[in-house]
């Protein structure tokens, strides 16, 4: 069966009526079986595969009660409220990890933009998400000028220019506004606050992959060592 599928039959709670022919009993168990089969098979999968129950004479939600959808590549729990999905993650957990990279080894300055973290986020995602946080950490060897920029889908978050060696710590909001994506950024490099970062995305295309990363571009003189990358909704 293709998924999403293609509902055999229209729920409808007024069939078969009472007028049916009994050796059609058969017929329509089987009938049954593959009605709930194939909407059982619609609680679970990507954030853009949420399907919107059909409203034909069945009632599937309402003010605080309703059916559940969980969104595997977002982490995210839904309820239907007879109009709309409301996410309800929080009933299971304040912080859902969308991806967590951990040590990697020393990368050299060449000069060039090189990515040291990165995270490919799934088509039709990213319009969806409520705010989500990026997290990371490195430390950076040498003296020289070096740019970090983070971007997603190489328009640029948020760009620091800083030549000192040491470890360094970044923190960034991204939040949803419902027409683009708005971005509140804070960062901590050597335990110094740098505050008031901006910027907009309007007309960005969602229906394709994003990919969210950070990058340095340093001389050969410095190499950095990865030591964290954390993606969450907040």
């Amino acid at each position: 069966m293709a998924f999403p599928p293609v509902f055999d039959n229209v729920w409808d709670i007024t069939q078969p009526p009472d007028t049916q022919l009994a050796n059609l009993l058969g017929q329509d168990l089987r009938s049954l079986k593959d009605d709930v089969m194939q909407r059982m098979s619609l609680l679970s999968g990507t954030l853009a595969n949420r399907p919107t129950p059909e409203a034909v004479n069945a009632t599937w939600g309402g003010a605080g009660f309703g059916l559940t959808y969980i969104a595997t590549d977002t982490k995210q729990l839904f309820q239907w409220n007879g109009g709309a999905w409301v996410d309800i993650s929080t009933v299971l957990a304040a912080r859902i990890v969308l991806n967590e990279q951990g040590p990697a080894g020393p990368i050299a300055g060449n000069s060039g933009a090189q990515v040291f973290y990165t995270f490919l986020i799934p088509a039709n995602t990213v319009g969806l998400l409520r705010s989500f946080r990026v997290t990371s950490s490195w430390f950076m060897t040498g003296a020289a000028a070096t740019v970090f920029v983070l971007s997603l889908n190489g328009t640029t978050f948020f760009t620091f220019n800083n030549a000192a060696a040491g470890p360094y710590q970044m923190e960034a909001v991204m939040m949803n506004t419902g027409v683009g994506l708005g971005v509140s950024a804070d960062w901590f490099v050597a335990n110094t606050l740098i505050s008031n970062a901006g910027g907009t995305f309007a007309g960005a295309n969602w229906a394709i992959d994003q990919t969210l990363q950070i990058t340095f571009n340093a001389s050969n003189v410095n190499s950095l060592t990865p030591r964290l990358w954390i993606v969450e909704i907040v």
